[in-house]
C-alpha cells in the first residue's frame, strides 16, 4: 500500500496566517423542552416547560459576525430534537459577547471544552 502522508491545510488569513477564532457567549430564550418534575416529592412527572439557556462556543470566521452565525447554526443543530417549539412559537438565540482568541489558538483546539448548556426557567406564557 505504501506510506500515507497527511496534510494540514491552513487558511491564509489573519496576522498568524490562520482564520481568527472567537469565543462566543449565546443566550437562547423561549425554548419549550421536556423536563421531569417531581410531584409529591418523589413521583417523576414529565412536562413541557419554557426554558432559556446560555452556551459558550468557539468558532472560526473572517469576522466576529461570521463566527457568531456559525456558532448559532451549531447550537440550533445541537438542540434539534430537544426544543419542542411549534412554528408558531419561535425560539430565539442572541449573541451576548464575542471575543477574538489571542494568538494562533484555533476553534478545533477548544472544541471539547465548549460543549453543553446552562438552562434556566422562564415565566410560562398565560
Amino acid at each position: 500500500m505504501g506510506n500515507a502522508v497527511g496534510w494540514i491545510v491552513f487558511h491564509e488569513r489573519g496576522p498568524h496566517g490562520l482564520v481568527p477564532s472567537f469565543t462566543i457567549l449565546l443566550r437562547g430564550t423561549g425554548c419549550r423542552v421536556n423536563i421531569i418534575e417531581r410531584r409529591f416529592r418523589f413521583v417523576p412527572w414529565p412536562m413541557v416547560r419554557s426554558r432559556g439557556f446560555y452556551a459558550s462556543r468557539v468558532a472560526e470566521g473572517e469576522s466576529a459576525d461570521e463566527a457568531s452565525e456559525q456558532a448559532i447554526r451549531s447550537v440550533r443543530d445541537e438542540l434539534h430534537g430537544i426544543v419542542r417549539n411549534t412554528p408558531e412559537e419561535p425560539w430565539v438565540i442572541v449573541v451576548e459577547t464575542v471575543e477574538e482568541m489571542p494568538g494562533t489558538a484555533q476553534a478545533s483546539d477548544q472544541e471539547v471544552a465548549r460543549r453543553g448548556f446552562t438552562w434556566f426557567p422562564e415565566q410560562e406564557p398565560d
